[in-house]
């Protein structure tokens, strides 16, 4: 069988490089352009096209926001990080939906008190999908 072989995909500063796929023979390079930002105090690889669920914002539905917060924006061989911002940066999304995550239980038991307390939290996100990557 030629399928023998498993098809691996190398990865190299976001260069992906197909090498022994049937599949993939006819692709030389394959680039992804990604950025990482920062939002919410904490920071997200993201891609076009992505959707992903980051702490809420004070945006509605249906509206679109920029983040000027991007650490790093690589778009083929080419890497841009910053120190600690990239210059002239930003990573357009636009806002999906407004939501409520799963609920935490919280229980807090004192031993031999006769005391209990529960509670329970649910944290709120923002869903955005990512438009576009400027560099």
């Amino acid at each position: 069988m030629y399928l023998k072989k498993k098809c691996k995909l190398y990865l190299s500063s976001a260069v992906a490089l197909a090498y022994n796929c049937p599949f993939l023979r006819h692709i030389d390079r394959f680039y992804i352009m990604y950025a990482v930002i920062k939002t919410g105090g904490q920071q997200f690889r993201v891609e076009q096209g992505t959707t992903l669920k980051v702490e809420k914002l004070e945006v509605e539905p249906g509206k679109s926001i920029t983040f000027k917060d991007v650490l790093m924006v690589a778009d083929g061989d080419k890497v841009e990080i910053g120190s600690p911002l990239v210059a002239k940066a930003s990573v357009e999304a636009k806002v999906i939906s407004q939501g409520k995550g799963k609920k935490v239980h919280i229980l807090k038991f004192r031993r031999r008190k006769h005391s209990m307390k529960q509670q329970g939290h649910r944290q709120l996100f923002t869903e955005i999908e990512i438009i576009k990557i400027n560099s």
